[in-house]
């Protein structure tokens, strides 16, 4: 999953300046991943997309600037592509698509490359916790403006430790995160999470908290099939 490099950092200068790719992978495959980087034989590669909303429009007031001429030709074509369709409407178009090669040189790149003992690095007692929401991702829930769950878990010394992460409509591809706890907690008592749904109106719906008393299971907070809410298309009689 990616996620944002955390907000005090002093490189995130903007909202995309810097992303962490973490892949949560077991002991085996993990030996094998870190064997196939040693030995060239790993392929990796990073893919994009880039989006923009399109509505049809007179051909004469569409301007593409770009400063490269082939880039700038194949978004004018398919754009006026669009235009033609009899049926073109407010839509969300894709504007282009590639994939970059990932080449690792495991000689030239040695301090790149790591292998960190979990057991020693990190206390078992600091648990880390995967949380997944689709709903902005999805599109499936046009009514809500933001989605946060908390956690909440007995910290060594009997006291209650609670995180907490928001989940924004404003940042759709925002739809996993690991979710850290900053102190030891107890391992052989339960967690507990809830979750606010924060709707494009400031209401605010609090769930019951549900207890957990396994540690390594993912959390989803996505929203069931029954509240699922589209925005109600208008249409216009002539």
């Amino acid at each position: 999953m990616a996620e944002n490099s955390e907000e005090e950092s002093t490189v995130n200068t903007s909202y995309w300046s810097e992303r962490t790719i973490s892949f949560r992978l077991s002991d085996n495959d993990a030996q094998l991943v870190e064997s196939a980087l040693m030995k060239s034989q790993a392929v990796m590669s990073f893919s994009y997309a880039y989006f923009s909303i399109f509505s049809d429009t007179l051909q004469d007031q569409l301007i593409i600037t770009s400063t490269n001429p082939d880039i700038k030709k194949e978004i004018e074509d398919q754009l006026r592509n669009e235009i033609k369709k009899e049926d073109s409407t407010l839509q969300i178009l894709m504007v282009m698509a590639d994939a970059i090669p990932v080449k690792i040189d495991p000689a030239n790149q040695a301090k790149h490359i790591q292998s960190i003992d979990i057991n020693e690095k990190v206390p078992a007692k600091f648990p880390l916790l995967s949380v997944h929401c689709f709903d902005f991702s999805g599109q499936l829930r046009d009514d809500l403006y933001a989605k946060k769950i908390e956690i909440k878990a007995t910290s060594i010394n009997g006291a209650t430790i609670q995180v907490f992460h928001t989940f924004k409509k404003s940042q759709p591809d925002q739809a996993s995160k690991f979710i850290r706890f900053l102190y030891a907690v107890r391992f052989d008592k339960p967690y507990y999470y809830r979750v606010k749904e924060i709707s494009e109106d400031g209401e605010v719906e609090t769930s019951e908290w549900v207890e957990r008393k396994s540690w390594t299971e993912n959390i989803n907070i996505t929203s069931p099939p029954e509240k699922i809410i589209h925005k109600k298309q208008v249409e216009i009689e002539e």
